[in-house]
């Protein structure tokens, strides 16, 4: 059970507190594994507290299971790419977490790529682009794509997308201009 290990080490994190019994970790972010680790992890404490009813396992799957739970404690944001098969993934995943009633704070949509065309232009382009072999179709044809699977998020979840561009930056300059970019979409100044 690796998962039992994981609940367990979160827990630890969770329960930690300095000589004042004020807690260490003010804030906890997990970059969770794949969507099927994902949910066994938010699932375990269901399942083992049917085999389990005592005990100080049981203890301690009933306290992570409250954290896991309480929406004043927990949100999930779930990242995804712009395209079909990774959108279906993420909304399995949302659907697994509510049905092990894991609060999801929204969906993190990563890598949507920049659209210079108005729409009157891309209807324009898109009949000159018909042909095969010419250059730039890819792109053109990506950028559809991936307006189709954002308008596919958002017809399909309740909670926030937010896009984050396909950002041109590699290294340490990367991570502050992601977090630029979702604090403007949410209206956060710093």
């Amino acid at each position: 059970f690796l998962e039992m290990g994981w609940f367990n080490h979160l827990l630890s994190l969770y329960e930690q507190i300095d000589g004042n019994g004020r807690p260490i970790n003010e804030l906890i972010i997990i970059d969770m594994p794949a969507t099927g680790h994902t949910l066994a992890l938010t699932g375990l404490p269901q399942i083992l507290l049917k085999l389990i009813t005592k005990g100080p396992i049981t203890k301690a799957l009933r306290a992570g299971q409250a954290i896991f739970n309480d929406p004043l404690q927990t949100a999930c944001w779930v990242v995804t790419l712009p395209e079909q098969l990774p959108v279906t993934e993420a909304l399995e995943l949302i659907d697994g977490l509510s049905a092990t009633s894991v609060p999801v704070g929204g969906v993190l949509l990563n890598r949507f790529p920049s659209d210079p065309f108005l729409p009157t232009e891309r209807m324009q382009l898109n009949h000159f682009l018909n042909g095969d072999g010419v250059l730039g179709r890819l792109d053109f044809d990506r950028m559809e794509r991936c307006r189709q699977a954002r308008q596919r998020l958002f017809d399909s979840v309740e909670v926030p997308v937010i896009t984050v561009g396909d950002l041109a930056l590699e290294g340490a300059d990367l991570p502050p201009a992601i977090a630029k970019s979702i604090s403007s979409t949410l209206g956060v100044s710093k």
